[in-house]
């Protein structure tokens, strides 16, 4: 592989890494990231977070006071999300007034689509304070890319002209394929932050054991741990203590599990509230959680208000002693009691789905027999989804035109044939028949070209303005819903084509992840470059909202991935269990509209399997098994599945007008990562897997994922997940 040439750079990096795995591991073949001087390395995908920092002063402000800014990036090796930490310092004293500052953050793409997006943040420095500290979350950018920080006052830039780093530093970074391995913990304040070697927290990656491990053989899973795997990873990508927990979710979405002991957590539950709601959305999104060393009826408690259900409570009884998780062997939910949960984890530990993700209870130290290297597997095995492997990356494949909004978008070619014929057998006869009774021929020299010009014209106008000047959405989205209290969380695929984009642009609320995604040809043509060659947007979180400023383009087919908390919404099925005249369960739509596509799972392998429920109507089910289930749904939902516009794949593409058919018909590149494909995967397949007691419906509306702008929007599809006992 050819080295690019170093690009000196001021910035300092501290990075801390994993273990590096032997060479015949396949997950050392990606590469990771190393900074120092810009110098490029080929360095195994095990996770690495990157921080880089920059210090500088501002010139005198109107009192004449100075302002040090020192600003830390950091950069998960995910790729799905990084955060900027940037502290405003008064120097010579407290701030004599108050100082309304305007943080900005200027991420230049070097590669592919060549994007460039500001980030904006509002801080107020109150009078008579030493400091303010503000949190920016960012996207990430795979491949390289420049960034830059800037401080605004009164919409003035206050940078001290002399500064040492000069703007638009380069920082390389180079990422195979993102590593969605990351793990990270929280532990007390009196343990280094930056220290990254566990010696009491269990470590769960896979262990060189055999699959006749003692071990393995007490876990009951023959075929969880590889022959010939590499030895224990010792470290973690990233350690934080309780005071620097997050109270932004986006900034745990990077790490495949997060680790902490139950008395950590129950002190983040109890003096860090909004840390712990973080905490909560991170797992509902489909992050992993493990609590070790859960041994105190307390330490329950604080569980018990972290997700916000009792978990002795009916809705808690998805919760499995590992000890019996098997392969494909039916499981019977049990309910713990809180008094006696000590004794109950004397077992290996208890796991549970929470949303979208997970979260294990394990008696670390208590455990006799069991190796904690084969926690990962079971997590793996487990958590249905991985946010940080399904939100990571800019380009999807197919999956971006999968979801084009097939009403627009297409020049008006019939209308530019019907013109062209008309023209022609009318213009000519009827100028003849003009020109003849006004005996001029000559002033066909005249009326020829001014109607040509008058009918391009019309033709041009059209093809501007038949499609109007509002803008048009088309929502594929994938929704947890708590039945009991309507809280969960929503990814969302949204596909924008505007025709007069809002000067306000998007309007998010303010705890929102979102992420461009484009076509995978424009990352790996590079004789094909996106046909905008700076893509400039604005991300401004003020208050309660995030705005994108400036990205929408006119008629363009745009999307994002958006990732949203739902703080209340009704689950659209409500389902009880029913004797006569067959057992069975009995269901109800709760909507208003039509259900095309519902699934049950009982306590057991029993399914129950429905189509086209009419608003407010109740039925009857009989079981079925996973099999005839599986099948019966992967039929149901073929006039649903996502297709690929029949114009994009002929030779005359209509939707892809102006770019090479050879680069967007082919649809190359490795398969759609996408985390909303791994859940329609999951729930709507003939690969089928709902939890016990799980309900998963397919609606074409849905009131939980709203449009940030007005518009209209057709052709929506929502997946919509629950659990609800009967």
């Amino acid at each position: 592989m050819k080295q690019p040439p170093c690009v000196p750079s001021r910035k300092t990096a501290s990075t801390t890494r994993l273990h590096t795995p032997p060479r015949r591991h396949p997950l050392a073949a990606a590469a990771a990231i190393l900074v120092s001087l810009c110098l490029v390395q080929q360095l195994p995908a095990q996770a690495v977070t990157t921080t880089l920092t920059d210090t500088f002063k501002t010139r005198p402000a109107d009192n004449g006071q100075v302002l040090q800014i020192d600003c830390h990036l950091v950069i998960p090796a995910s790729m799905t999300a990084g955060t900027l930490h940037c502290t405003a310092s008064t120097v010579g004293g407290p701030s004599r007034s108050d100082r309304d500052l305007t943080l900005v953050l200027t991420i230049r793409t070097q590669g592919g689509t060549f994007t460039e997006t500001a980030y904006r943040q509002h801080v107020l420095l109150p009078e008579d304070s030493i400091q303010v500290t503000a949190h920016l979350p960012f996207t990430a950018s795979q491949g390289s890319f420049t960034w830059d920080v800037k401080i605004f006052e009164n919409q003035r830039n206050i940078e001290n002209a002399s500064r040492s780093n000069p703007a638009g530093r380069s920082i390389k970074l180079v990422t195979g394929e993102p590593s969605g391995l990351a793990v990270a913990r929280i532990v007390d304040s009196s343990v280094n932050s930056q220290s990254t070697t566990s010696t009491s927290d269990p470590i769960w990656f896979y262990a060189q054991l055999e699959n006749n491990s003692p071990e393995l053989s007490a876990l009951n899973l023959p075929n969880a741990i590889p022959r010939g795997a590499p030895p224990p990873i010792t470290t973690w990508d990233r350690t934080i203590s309780i005071a620097d927990a997050a109270e932004d979710w986006r900034e745990y979405l990077p790490y495949y599990l997060w680790s902490v002991s139950g008395e950590n957590l129950q002190e983040i539950v109890g003096q860090r509230p909004r840390a712990a709601q973080a905490i909560a959305q991170y797992v509902a999104c489909g992050g992993n959680l493990l609590v070790h060393s859960v041994d105190q009826v307390e330490e329950h408690r604080s569980i018990e208000q972290l997700l916000g259900v009792p978990l002795a409570a009916p809705t808690s009884t998805n919760w499995w002693p590992i000890t019996q998780a098997a392969p494909n062997q039916a499981q019977v939910p049990r309910e713990l009691d809180p008094q006696d949960l000590a004794q109950q984890l004397q077992q290996p530990g208890f796991q549970r789905q929470h949303h979208l993700g997970g979260i294990v209870l394990v008696a670390t130290h208590s455990v006799p027999g069991l190796s904690p290297h084969v926690m990962r597997f079971l997590l793996v095995d487990r958590s249905p989804l991985s946010p940080s492997q399904g939100t990571d990356t800019e380009y999807d494949g197919s999956w971006f035109w999968l979801n084009l909004i097939t009403t627009v978008g297409k020049p008006p070619v019939w209308t530019f044939c019907a013109t062209v014929v008309l023209f022609g057998a009318l213009l000519g006869p009827g100028l003849l028949v003009l020109t003849a009774r006004l005996h001029r021929r000559s002033l066909m020299l005249f009326f020829v070209p001014v109607i040509s010009a008058l009918a391009t014209g019309a033709i041009v106008l059209y093809g501007i303005v038949h499609e109007g000047f509002s803008t048009h959405a088309r929502i594929t989205s994938v929704q947890y819903i708590e039945p009991t209290t309507g809280e969960g969380f929503a990814w969302s695929r949204q596909n924008y084509f505007s025709g007069l984009p809002p000067r306000d642009g998007l309007n998010f609320p303010r705890q929102t992840y979102a992420r461009p995604v484009y076509p995978i040809h424009q990352q790996t043509q590079q004789s094909n470059f996106n046909s905008r060659p700076s893509v400039t947007a604005t991300v401004v979180e003020e208050g309660d909202q995030q705005f994108w400023q400036g990205w929408l383009r006119p008629r363009q087919q745009q999307q994002l991935l958006v990732g949203q908390p739902i703080q209340q919404a009704a689950f659209p099925i409500a389902a009880h269990a029913n004797t006569k005249p067959a057992p069975g369960i009995t269901i109800e739509n709760l909507t208003a509209y039509d259900v095309p596509i519902v699934i049950l799972r009982g306590a057991a392998d029993d399914y129950y399997v429905t189509e086209s429920l009419r608003a407010g109507e109740q039925i009857s089910l009989t079981a079925t098994n996973r099999i005839d289930a599986s099948s019966l749904v992967a039929k149901l939902f073929v006039p649903f599945a996502q297709q690929v516009p029949v114009e994009i794949q002929g030779s005359g593409s209509l939707m892809n007008f102006g770019q090479r058919r050879n680069n967007s018909g082919s649809f190359s590149g490795p398969p759609p990562r996408d985390i909303l494909q791994m859940a329609f995967q999951q729930f709507m397949s003939d690969k089928l897997e709902l939890p016990h007691f799980g309900i998963a419906t397919l609606l074409t509306q849905s009131s939980a994922v709203k449009l940030p702008l007005e518009g209209q929007s057709a052709d929506n599809l929502h997946l919509v997940v629950g659990v609800q006992p009967w």
